[in-house]
């Protein structure tokens, strides 16, 4: 969904053609991802969209993200077919407006590999994490915190 994000001004219906899915059903999750986040993340006109500054700095930190799982899988690349279940943990905003197409674009890399996706609140991603259930959480919000490895804290900044 991250196309979406635009690098320039654009248009939804645009963003909603090269994802394969109608303009009202981008807006209304665009519009979800604004109230789940709290914050706008794009100005509109009549001549199109742009983002705010909020906007693109969450498209910039996604695209480090993206890239950064892009570089994992890559690494996990090998003769060899991959096999097993790759367990994560996500928020219901991740869950919902980010992990479809990572999902979808591992499972084009290594379709034997079983992914099993746990969503709940921040507290729950943090504590599953913390517990080893899961291999990787991902959640969406505002509050930065840090996570000490050594005792397995999650600690506000």
């Amino acid at each position: 969904m991250l196309s979406w994000l635009l690098p320039r001004p654009g248009k939804i219906s645009e963003a909603a053609r090269r994802l394969h899915l109608s303009q009202p059903a981008v807006t209304a999750q665009i519009r979800r991802l604004e109230a789940d986040l709290d914050t706008p993340l794009f100005i509109r006109s009549v001549h199109g969209v742009t983002l705010t500054p909020r906007g693109a700095h969450l498209r910039e930190r996604l695209q480090r993200v993206f890239a950064d799982l892009e570089e994992a899988l890559s690494e996990l690349d090998s003769p060899g077919e991959l096999t097993g279940i790759l367990k994560f943990a996500a928020s219901t905003t991740s869950a919902a407006h980010f992990l479809p197409n990572i999902f979808a674009r591992f499972r084009g890399y290594h379709p034997a590999v079983g992914l099993h996706l746990i969503v709940g609140n921040a507290r729950y991603v943090l504590e599953h994490v913390r517990e080893q259930h899961v291999g990787m959480g991902l959640l969406a919000g505002h509050e930065r915190r840090e996570f000490d490895s050594r005792t397995r804290g999650v600690h506000s900044r």
